[in-house]
């Protein structure tokens, strides 16, 4: 049961219990993320304790720079579905040769994208132009150092 009401009077409401803010009559609405704090009180709160509660103040602020990864990375491809180019990132925590290759359903190579380039650290792009290529699902390997890791892309038509 969900009770509603002001001044210490309570009724039963029909209304959906809502976690988070109140999302007005008519409006569509629904909750996307992670609850981080969850508070039941036994009384009704007060306007000031309910502003407090949203309104909260920004107190520290850090900063991560993407030039200077602290660790392997391959990135999704964007845009996924593509046609039919897109783009491939990658981050090296230190200078690294580089393998970056595009592989068919069948496993077999059908593009060298970066072909063992020694490369600085940082975050890296490459494009893939499938303007040659059928439709249909590609891999695309990078492989540094010890690092290696596969991806999925979809080329469509």
């Amino acid at each position: 049961n969900v009770y509603s009401g002001t001044g210490g009077n309570m009724s039963h409401t029909s209304w959906p219990l809502i976690i988070g803010k109140r999302i007005r009559y008519g409006e569509n609405g629904f909750f996307n993320g992670a609850i981080d704090d969850v508070h039941v009180y036994d009384r009704s709160l007060t306007y000031g304790e309910i502003d407090s509660l949203y309104n909260k103040q920004v107190t520290s602020i850090s900063s991560v720079s993407p030039s200077h990864p602290n660790k392997y990375a391959l990135s999704q491809n964007y845009p996924n579905p593509f046609n039919p180019t897109t783009t491939i990132e990658y981050a090296l925590p230190k200078a690294e040769k580089v393998h970056l290759t595009v592989f068919n359903m069948l496993g077999q190579e059908v593009a060298t994208l970066v072909n063992g380039e020694a490369m600085q650290a940082g975050v890296h792009s490459a494009t893939f132009n499938a303007e040659n290529l059928p439709s249909g699902v590609y891999y695309y390997r990078i492989n540094a150092d010890d690092f290696s890791e596969t991806k999925k892309m979809l080329l469509v038509r």
